[in-house]
């Protein structure tokens, strides 16, 4: 049974009919048991009861509404709605998977096609930080989105399929950060990438926990663009994120969104497979895996022994470190078979011998090689036309090594015998003197001889010594 409330007016209007009823149809002699008199009695209204006043009043702050109609009171949203969800409320709130999905996840139809930061608030300059891990679905990864040098960042995505994805909320995913800044999200559509309206802008003033941003307007516009810009901690502070999430109610690929974007499935045990056919197959070649990093698959090239092929394609030798590979295809040319001979050959552009001729006398004479001997040849003997006997007497000096005796070796005369670790000097030596060594004149010698000569007892004087050796 469906069960309903009174209004105040209607519990007014309820009271009134009771008592109009029973003033038209109850009389004093309808009632039954009534006593015969009516002596008084003490008694008192104590704090256990409720004035009327106090009952209107309590039921005022009720709704005028029946539990049918409460269930379709939904809370009005504007451009600058905004939850923080506290840590009791979470577990609670309307953002659940199972209602919920995330229609920017993977970016897998969009792209993002600018990403600036600026450091005063007014000059812009392209940067290259890698926005795709906050759409990857990994929240626990974390990106600085605002390092301390950067004051605001502003990134456009572009897909065909925003203006009707139908996102509701944005989520933020904001993790620690100290010292935190606090900052702003303005978020902002386009039909060109050069007009811009705003459909959402608030303030997050906290961290490690999501904020969810409610999304106002997005009808056929492609281009979808989040500014966030630090309102404290300018310089020292810094914000990071671990997700940006487009929150959908539309199931299906027209959300697109996380349970479109998978393109595998899993077990308990967390095998993954292809979701199409059910089947943990990585060798079906309709099913392609990208990106796909494992480090204990059967056949995989970082810890597979041996595999027979490489890319479906076989590798029958070793290919060296420094091997380079070409496609280009050979093909010898084909010549005539030549037997051994004297040829003249003729070389192609490739380096092939491509024609031969037979060498003629005529090709040698062209050389300037005569055509026969010019010399005149005679047999070496007493007389001409004979042959040379053994003995012959000419013969005795022309054989070194037959003995011999030769006046001369090589121009030289050799006037003693030489022996055999003899050492031969081209050094000459003058006579002494007093002032350089050298060798001992024949005067000298023979004054030297005289004094060793001389009695013992016999003494020189100084002037017979320098007549000696004057």
């Amino acid at each position: 049974m469906k069960k309903q409330f009174l209004s105040d007016s209607g519990l007014t209007e309820l009271i009134g009919y009771i008592k109009r009823y029973i003033i038209s149809n109850i009389t004093w002699g309808n009632v039954i048991g009534k006593p015969t008199t009516f002596p008084p009695e003490n008694h008192s209204h104590d704090d256990r009861y409720f004035t009327e006043t106090e009952i209107n009043t309590k039921l005022a702050g009720k709704a005028d509404k029946t539990v049918s109609d409460l269930n379709v009171i939904q809370a009005t949203r504007n451009i600058n709605s905004a939850i923080t969800p506290n840590a009791d409320s979470i577990a609670s709130s309307p953002f659940a998977r199972d209602l919920w999905h995330d229609h920017l996840a993977f970016l897998n139809t969009h792209t993002i096609v600018s990403n600036q930061v600026t450091t005063d608030g007014t000059t812009w300059s392209n940067d290259n930080l890698n926005l795709k891990p906050l759409f990857q679905q990994k929240e626990c990864l974390t990106t600085a989105i605002l390092s301390t040098n950067i004051k605001a960042r502003r990134f456009t995505l572009n897909s065909p399929n925003i203006a009707w994805s139908n996102i509701a909320w944005f989520e933020f995913g904001v993790s620690y950060t100290n010292p935190f800044s606090n900052f702003s999200v303005l978020i902002e559509k386009s039909t060109d990438n050069s007009t811009w309206i705003k459909i959402a802008e608030a303030t997050i003033e906290d961290n490690c926990r999501p904020f969810y941003i409610a999304n106002n307007g997005i009808a056929e516009e492609p281009y979808i663009r989040f500014t966030l810009t630090k309102t404290t901690n300018i310089t020292t502070g810094k914000v990071c994120l671990t997700c940006i999430k487009g929150l959908s109610n539309r199931k299906g690929n027209q959300g697109l969104g996380i349970e479109f974007e998978f393109p595998y499935d899993w077990d308990a045990d967390r095998n993954i497979y292809p979701h199409s056919n059910g089947q943990r197959n990585l060798g079906d070649t309709s099913k392609k895996w990208a990106n796909v990093y494992a480090n204990n698959f059967v056949g995989n090239a970082a810890t597979a022994t041996n595999a027979s092929k490489v890319n479906n394609h076989t590798v029958n030798s070793d290919v060296p470190s420094n091997a380079k590979f070409t496609d280009t295809v050979y093909s010898h040319p084909t010549y005539t078979a030549k037997s051994s001979g004297l040829y003249k050959v003729t070389v192609d552009g490739t380096g092939h011998v491509s024609a031969t001729a037979a060498v003629t006398k005529s090709d040698i004479t062209g050389l300037g090689i005569p055509g026969s001997d010019t010399n005149t040849w005679r047999p070496l003997g007493t007389s001409a036309d004979t042959a040379c006997a053994g003995n012959d007497s000419r013969l005795s000096n022309a054989r070194p090594a037959n003995g011999g005796n030769a006046s001369t070796v090589n121009g030289h005369t050799v006037n003693a015998d030489v022996p055999e670790n003899a050492k031969f000097t081209d050094t000459t030596y003058s006579a002494a003197t007093t002032s350089a060594a050298g060798l001992m004149s024949a005067n000298d010698k023979t004054n030297l001889t005289n004094v060793i000569n001389a009695q013992s007892s016999s003494y020189f004087t100084q002037d017979e010594i320098n007549a000696l050796f004057s």
